[in-house]
């Protein structure tokens, strides 16, 4: 591919977020809405998400079939700020300008296949995950079962009439 086409091509990422409340899934819709209407209107804002990690946060991201992986073309000081992250992609842009090699390199991530085989391994090792979790949670559902079978007098605490006379 010519060093001018590669430069302004157009790719679609592929992203994939599990494990989500449905605040968190509302909010991430909405900050992507209100990215698309930056762009329509030619305005530039930043815009953020806060990831409270030391809440429930906890996504599971997929990009272009694999786990996403922080970039090496910009130092900590330039998308930390204090307790703020920010990234700026004109900032990565300007660093791309005149390096054909890691363009080329950035532009095959997204590849058909290597996105469709990243998301088919991914997806396999989830549903093996899932199905021994499964298994696990059936083993110990039938321990517990034949515990409560052979021991019927043993009842937990809460189970018992109360002695409150």
């Amino acid at each position: 591919m010519k060093k001018e086409k590669l430069r302004d091509k157009k790719f679609t990422a592929i992203i994939r977020v599990q494990n989500l409340t449905i605040a968190q899934s509302i909010a991430l819709e909405d900050m992507m809405s209100v990215w698309q209407d930056l762009g329509s209107m030619g305005c530039s804002r930043w815009t953020s998400f806060f990831a409270d990690g030391d809440g429930n946060f906890r996504p599971e991201v997929l990009y272009n079939g694999h786990s996403p992986n922080k970039t090496d073309l910009l130092k900590k000081e330039e998308t930390w700020r204090g307790n703020e992250y920010r990234i700026d992609f004109d900032s990565i842009g300007w660093k791309l300008h005149d390096n054909e090699e890691i363009r080329v390199s950035e532009a095959k991530k997204f590849n058909f296949f290597r996105i469709a085989i990243g998301t088919i391994s991914f997806l396999t090792k989830k549903c093996i995950k899932d199905f021994k979790r499964k298994i696990k949670l059936k083993k110990i559902k039938r321990q517990s079962d034949n515990c409560k079978k052979l021991h019927p007098e043993d009842t937990y605490a809460e189970d018992r009439p109360s002695d409150s006379n």
